[in-house]
């Protein structure tokens, strides 16, 4: 088994509609650590790393890339929604800084970085990015096949945003808000089926399962 390391890279909207779902969104990602955490035990083969970005207008990145020995739970002041919504900002700084760290790894078939996006509306707010550059880099990062990228729409339909930033068919989802447990059930599924194909040797261009 070459690839045996996988990063799951949670991107989370922290503008201000997102405030109603404050506690929602920490215990979603809260759930999404524990179940990383039980599958460094079940697949120790496997070496697993989580990385957390949110944005609102500005980019703050709480966890850069941590195993599992080091992992910590979201705390609900580290996500306080307010401000706009700088989209293709978080999106651009967190696959540079991935690539900057891991690009060998990655490269050489090593290792595979899984991103998950929840936004709830339209970007507005990036200065270094735009919606040309982020297409791009989507679409050559996923032909390299050790890249996925997966984005999730909270009361809001994600279709047209997915599609100008040329994500694959199946990796786009719409959720309600009132459906946060759905939307949490969703990504620890596709997180452990993921894990599971990997101990097979098995790779998928499709990462996100929506039941």
């Amino acid at each position: 088994m070459k690839n045996k390391r996988t990063l799951y890279h949670f991107i989370l909207d922290s503008s201000g509609s997102m405030m109603a779902d404050r506690i929602n969104t920490v215990n979603m990602f809260n759930r999404q650590i524990a179940t990383v955490r039980s599958l460094a035990i079940e697949y120790p083969q496997q070496t697993f790393l989580t990385g957390l970005t949110v944005f609102n207008d500005r980019i703050d990145h709480i966890l850069l890339e941590t195993p599992v020995s080091r992992l910590r739970e979201l705390r609900l002041d580290r996500y306080v929604p307010d401000g706009f919504t700088a989209l293709y900002d978080a999106i651009g700084e967190t696959t540079e800084r991935i690539k900057e760290r891991f690009g060998g790894q990655i490269e050489s078939g090593e290792m595979s970085v899984v991103v998950i996006i929840l936004t709830d509306g339209h970007e507005n707010a990036s200065r270094r990015y735009d919606v040309s550059i982020i297409g791009q880099m989507i679409r050559e990062l996923e032909a390299s096949e050790n890249w996925t990228f997966t984005i999730l729409g909270a009361d809001f339909d994600i279709t047209a945003v997915s599609k100008d930033l040329n994500f694959r068919d199946r990796t786009s989802f719409n959720y309600s808000k009132q459906d946060f447990k759905k939307m949490e059930e969703d990504i620890e599924d596709s997180i452990r089926h993921y894990a599971m194909l990997k101990s097979r040797g098995e790779s998928t261009k499709e990462y996100y399962r929506k039941k």
